[in-house]
């Protein structure tokens, strides 16, 4: 994770955004607000202390509600690397324009490919903690004389810092997708639940056959609301009842404990997620 694009992150986390009378932050609180009072004195330290992920369950009536987070700041620094170079190219681009940020994003990425794509991720399926909005575009601009070399898979980033989702967004940041995929940044619904091994390690190995036997197991999904097994014969992780009777723990229920934590229906271990 580089230093500078955890620095510019927290800078976008806890930039004011302002306040509009048509939200009603000052009843629920905006981003930036909460941030900044959370993140004290030393914010890069607070937003790397933070979980990369974190999951909850509840129940109403035996069906299993479960909530799956990522963090935003974890979840963008794994995949982006902030581009000092794009970012001036984007400011000299829009330094004379009147439009809004969205507006300028767009120009300047369609000034460098015609596929460009805009996203909000609150317009579908979102595990991450708040709405991130972004443009995706690949660049060849490479300048041998001058020695500027911006060739890849960038993004111009704002963070939903406010509270009604219709404003309140941060300046834009321009990153560089880590991997050089455009859509690097269109897996923000999808998260693995997963229960580790229970099985005694020193009674694991089946003797005379060296087969190794191993009941972790794990449900995916990309939606962020159905949960499905890669075996075809484990139910969805959402068709399993839940239960608080700690005697159906790994018995076929999923087991939530007074804290929201969930265990496996099928071996008791608490369920995790990345």
């Amino acid at each position: 994770m580089n230093d500078t694009t955890k620095e510019i992150l927290t800078e976008m986390l806890t930039e004011s955004t302002g306040k509009s009378i048509l939200d009603s932050g000052d009843h629920y609180g905006r981003h930036w607000e909460k941030n900044k009072k959370l993140a004290g004195d030393n914010p890069v330290s607070y937003f790397e202390s933070l979980p990369a992920s974190t999951l909850r369950f509840s129940h109403y009536r035996n069906r299993v509600d479960i909530e799956v987070t990522h963090n935003v700041f974890h979840w963008l620094a794994e995949r982006l690397r902030y581009s000092d170079e794009m970012q001036s190219a984007f400011e000299k681009f829009s330094e004379e324009s009147n439009e809004h940020y969205l507006h300028d994003m767009e120009t300047f990425a369609k000034e460098m490919d015609s596929d460009c794509f805009t996203c909000n991720t609150y317009n579908g399926e979102d595990l991450l903690s708040q709405t991130i909005q972004y443009v995706s575009f690949d660049s060849d601009f490479y300048d041998e004389k001058n020695d500027i070399d911006l060739r890849g898979t960038y993004v111009a980033l704002q963070i939903h810092n406010g509270c009604d989702v219709r404003g309140g967004y941060t300046s834009p940041k321009l990153f560089e997708v880590i991997n050089e995929y455009k859509y690097a940044l269109a897996d923000n619904a999808r998260a693995t639940i997963f229960a580790p091994n229970s099985l005694d390690p020193n009674q694991m190995t089946i003797p005379e056959t060296g087969v190794i036997q191993d009941n972790s197991h794990y449900w995916d999904t990309d939606n962020g609301c159905n949960f499905y097994s890669e075996e075809l014969s484990v139910p969805s992780l959402e068709d399993f009842e839940a239960s608080e009777e700690i005697k159906d723990k790994g018995n076929g229920f999923i087991f939530i404990d007074g804290d929201g934590n969930g265990y496996s229906p099928l071996n008791g271990k608490l369920l995790e997620v990345i």
